[in-house]
């Protein structure tokens, strides 16, 4: 939600197109994200994630679903947020460059902290604490 700011301080067309296009996204990635987090705990009833070690091998589709909600919050190309991401560091860069430099850091650090997040929940020896998982299902 920083470049959300960034682009609308930034003064130009670009910088609130970007906030537009980042806030949409990120009502439907983020929400989408405590929608899956909400399924693990509603099923084992605990928040840390030591706990969730080999998720992919007991839940593969939950895996499958999961990576895709990651890779969308961390911006692959042909995503909203990829979009919105772009063309706010454009706006920021023509602000300063030391800005666009320093929110550019910004979302590589987020980037890698959800995909190292994902790595940690969905792979790995899976968790003795929880060999009882069943996968998602139609409903959910």
């Amino acid at each position: 939600m920083g470049l959300v700011t960034l682009g609308i301080f930034s003064h130009t067309i670009q910088g609130l197109v970007a906030a537009i296009f980042l806030m949409l996204a990120h009502g439907l990635v983020s929400s989408a994200l405590f929608i899956a987090v909400t399924l693990l705990y509603e099923r084992h009833h605990t928040r840390l994630v030591k706990y969730y070690r080999g998720m992919a091998i007991t839940m593969p589709l939950y895996g499958i679903l999961m990576l895709t909600l990651v890779l969308a919050n961390a911006s692959i190309p042909l995503s909203c947020n990829f979009i919105g991401e772009f063309i706010s560091l454009l706006a920021a860069f023509e602000y300063s460059f030391i800005i666009g430099l320093l929110a550019s850091l910004g979302m590589v650090l987020s980037a890698g902290y959800s995909i190292y997040l994902y790595n940690r929940i969905c792979f790995g020896f899976p968790s003795r604490y929880l060999y009882f998982s069943r996968d998602i299902n139609r409903r959910e």
